[in-house]
């Protein structure tokens, strides 16, 4: 905003001895042998106001000044310098809508002078200050001020033009915040600008990061926030916010620094399986929606959408998103049925959605429909409880939860399809914990993979969605559902978790099948007599062992050494029950023995095992009747707190 050259504060004493020595030596030519950005040197024109810790300057512009009490004005004319007969002070906005300005005249009155401006008559203006007053009815905002002085002949001997605000109650300093906090190399992260004490005001912001430029604008235009892509690699990174109190004049860019800041230091830390989540994992989704800055989705494959209304960006504690449903009716919609569909059936599949429901929340969340006519799945709450909706021809029906979503806080919300023969079982999960199920005798055939998707929209569920997707594919690419037990798991115990297997599909290393074992995807592992599973190699130190059952006796508990099976029997709900599912639980620990090998215990039974390691884990079926088993998972024990 300073259109007069800046000469550097190093070299000013010099530059001013030197074009001393040029103006004495010009004699009656005087000061008219230097340029206008020359003679600048030989001049100081300041401003300040109450409060203010620094003067304004053109070399020092873009302070915050307070006109209530008037600007104070200096100026001053420097060693060898001509002293001027008059200086025209100018304050206009920015808009050019206001402008004030006062002529001080060393000279007699100018009667032919210009009566727009005030004139005031001075003794000198060699070391000159003064006060402007500034009319109460200018508004804050972006000014510039300029100061034009000139010799009796009229020439011009110094013009600074100076860029400042005026503000008539104090600004804070703003703060920045990331959502979330600590973000994984290549995620979005949401930096967001704490703008207390600026309710009234629509600053200008400029976001920086690593001292590069990334975004500025005004608040109101969605500034007050950025999304930005973390690098790759784990690194802090510098983020910076510069604020101006107002915009700039259309057509121009601030150039000076902003008078109010903050920074922060953004840690990148590297990611591994435990900190990633499940909307980390693109391929295993047939579509999913990041809820950030685009309607399109990614997947298997991904795809374009379009936006219904305008969705703003928010944040809650755990992230950020879209503000979608409700009054404004603001969505996603997808030109395509984003359900798994092979040979007009429906495949096994979970809707999921993070979100945080408006309290009492009611509306759709998602619903996806084939073309032309063809079936349409609706997932929805009512007063918080989720509901699926089903119709396929002339025929229709519902599924309801049995738990209720927690109002104001984000949760995790999946529904599970399981096409079973002609039925369709529907699995509810609140943040991965089940929450009722049911089935419905039709809806598996009749889908054509075109149609039609929509998030939200009209008629919507109000809230912040953070993630909504379809999750489609385990590891191997087969169809499968979402195996909400791994993850819940992982939640719950960290690096501490050594395998969580809910049979869910083909995740991780599966077990070795004996004996006609069998796995059926959603309800568990089933063991007749004889029967056996094994799974991976246990690791070294103390280890807690936990087997829900869904039915029949209790499988032993199967450790393999050195080609050799040792059993330890489980007695029927030794642990308890499972909270989560309201099934029998049985534990075990496994341990080093003094004397090599490991001790087993559950309850009152121990047995060793002498065998070397490496040792591998299994169950074996123990009875006459089918054991069939829900879960089975293995932790380290004696972890300290926080691991």
């Amino acid at each position: 905003m300073v259109r007069s050259r800046r000469i550097p504060r190093t070299v000013l004493p010099a530059g001013v001895a030197i074009l001393a020595v040029l103006l004495a030596a010009a004699c009656d030519d005087g000061i008219g042998l230097l340029t206008l950005d020359e003679r600048q040197a030989l001049y100081r024109a300041e401003a300040s106001a109450k409060g203010a810790p620094l003067p304004v300057s053109a070399a020092n512009p873009g302070a915050v000044l307070d006109p209530s009490e008037g600007i104070r004005i200096s100026f001053e004319t420097l060693r060898g310098s001509e002293e001027p007969s008059e200086l025209v002070v100018l304050l206009r906005a920015g808009s050019g809508a206001s402008s004030v300005s006062v002529r001080y005249r060393t000279g007699p009155d100018n009667e032919a002078g210009n009566a727009e401006i005030r004139e005031i008559r001075v003794s000198s203006l060699a070391s000159f200050s003064a006060v402007l007053e500034v009319p109460p009815d200018f508004p804050d905002g972006y000014y510039e001020l300029i100061l034009d002085a000139r010799a009796a002949r009229g020439e011009a001997l110094s013009r600074s033009e100076i860029g400042l605000f005026l503000a008539r109650s104090s600004l804070p300093q703003p703060s920045i915040a990331a959502y979330p906090a600590n973000p994984v190399p290549g995620s979005r992260v949401l930096l967001v600008a704490d703008l207390s004490g600026y309710e009234e005001r629509d600053p200008f912001l400029r976001w920086t990061v690593d001292g590069t430029t990334r975004a500025e604008g005004l608040a109101s235009e969605g500034l007050d926030k950025l999304l930005w892509p973390a690098p790759k690699a784990g690194a802090p990174a510098a983020v910076g916010l510069g604020l101006y109190p107002a915009a700039p004049p259309a057509g121009v860019s601030f150039s000076f620094p902003p008078p109010r800041s903050a920074s922060a230091s953004l840690l990148i830390a590297p990611g591994g399986p435990e900190a990633w989540d499940e909307f980390s994992r693109v391929n295993r989704f047939r579509a999913l929606f990041s809820m950030e800055d685009t309607p399109d989705y990614v997947g298997v494959p991904g795809g374009s959408g379009e936006f219904l209304g305008t969705p703003a960006l928010d944040v809650h504690p755990g992230g950020f998103g879209l503000v979608l449903g409700g009054p404004s009716g603001a969505g996603i919609r997808a030109p395509a049925l984003l359900l798994p569909v092979r040979e007009g059936r429906l495949q096994p599949c979970t809707i999921l959605a993070r979100l945080v429901p408006a309290k009492s929340a009611a509306g759709v969340l998602f619903r996806a429909e084939s073309d032309p006519e063809g079936p349409a799945l609706e997932l929805s709450l009512s007063e918080g409880r989720p509901i699926a909706f089903l119709r396929a021809g002339n025929r229709s029906g519902e599924v309801r939860s049995a738990a209720l979503l927690p109002p104001s806080g984000p949760v995790l919300l999946g529904a599970t399809l399981r096409p079973d023969g002609a039925d369709l079982r529907i699995e509810f999960l609140v943040d991965g914990k089940p929450a009722g199920q049911g089935t419905l005798p039709f809806g598996v055939s009749g889908w054509t993979e075109n149609g039609t998707t929509t998030v939200a929209g009209p008629n919507g569920c109000p809230g912040l969605y953070d993630e909504v997707g379809v999750w489609a594919f385990d590891d191997q690419g087969g169809p499968a559902a979402y195996p909400a037990y791994l993850f819940a798991s992982r939640r719950a115990f960290g690096a501490s978790l050594v395998m969580a297997e809910g049979f869910e599909g083909g995740y991780g290393s599966p077990a070795v099948l004996e004996g006609g074992a069998s796995v059926d995807a959603g309800r568990g592992l089933e063991l007749p007599a004889g029967a056996a599973a094994r799974f991976g190699l246990l690791p070294e130190g103390s280890l807690e062992v936990e087997a829900v059952l869904s039915s029949g006796p209790p499988p032993a508990l199967v450790i393999q050494g050195a080609g050799k099976d040792y059993a330890l029997p489980w007695s029927s709900g030794s642990a308890g029950v499972d909270p989560d599912t309201g099934l029998p639980r049985v534990r075990a620990r496994i341990s080093p023995a003094e004397e090599g090998g490991l001790a087993v215990a559950s309850g009152t039974e121990t047995i060793r095992v002498p065998a070397p390691g490496p040792w591998r884990l299994g169950l074996a079926g123990s009875g006459p009747e089918k054991s069939l088993i829900r879960s089975i998972r293995v932790i380290r024990s004696g972890r300290l707190s926080g691991d």
